[in-house]
């Protein structure tokens, strides 16, 4: 008997479903693959750096972050700061929203006091926030050091003083050290459970779960259980053999 070809067989890409919401998503979780677009930006970088001569090959030095894809340690420090990444955002956040009330009242009380290297930094209001932002968050005492002293003699000292310090106290030491605080402790998360599951690799039976205490005190020792009674490839090529035989 002749055989027919049956011409509405599904070749497996008909499951997927045609419309455009599929496809923009399916784009979306592309775009979202780091893998992807780090190796995307190589490429680009090293086109880039062929292209544009004589100062092309300044975009070679791109490359050199390849060191954080081949090192261990440098993923567990990019992930210190990702994991977390909604708690510091907030945090940063509130801290802004800290050094801009700081920074209205330093434009509407104290703007003839902002001087640094004999200018003034607080003329409107726009200026203020940006010398609050850069020289309060980077000079070593706060906003304090872009604020000229007061004389004793002023009715405004105590207000000053109280302004700098209470700045120096909220933001510098406790918001920024915040920040700090959860990027080192997640880096000490992450260790600890790279360390904890290296312990579970080398003293714990994939197969049973038995510890290696159990099988070195009541048995012939850990690595002969492993090697011959629980062999973990040797499970594996019966698994591949099961699907293989099907």
């Amino acid at each position: 008997a002749p055989h027919h070809v049956n011409n509405n067989s599904s070749t497996g890409y008909d499951e997927y479903p045609n419309n455009w919401f599929f496809k923009i998503m399916s784009v979306y979780f592309l775009v979202c693959n780091t893998s992807l677009l780090f190796s995307a930006l190589y490429v680009i970088s090293a086109i880039l750096g062929v292209v544009f001569f004589p100062s092309g090959p300044f975009f070679f030095a791109f490359q050199l972050l390849d060191i954080v894809a081949r090192s261990e340690l440098l993923k567990y420090v990019i992930r210190a700061v990702t994991l977390n990444g909604r708690s510091i955002l907030l945090t940063a956040l509130l801290t802004f929203v800290v050094v801009y009330l700081y920074s209205i009242l330093g434009f509407l009380l104290f703007r003839n006091r902002f001087i640094y290297q004999d200018q003034y930094v607080c003329e409107s209001m726009w200026m203020c926030l940006v010398s609050v932002v850069n020289y309060g968050l980077r000079t070593g005492g706060g906003i304090g050091d872009i604020i000229v002293p007061p004389d004793w003699s002023d009715k405004d000292t105590g207000a000053i003083v109280f302004y700098e310090v209470s700045f120096f106290f909220l933001v510098i030491v406790i918001l920024l050290n915040i920040i700090f605080g959860i990027i080192i402790d997640t880096f000490g998360e992450l260790r600890a459970q790279n360390k904890a599951i290296e312990n579970d690799m080398e003293n714990r039976c994939f197969i049973c779960g038995i510890e290696r205490y159990t099988f070195d005190r009541q048995a012939e020792g850990f690595h002969n259980h492993i090697m011959k009674d629980h062999n973990l490839w040797h499970y594996l090529y019966f698994i591949m053999y099961l699907k293989i035989k099907e």
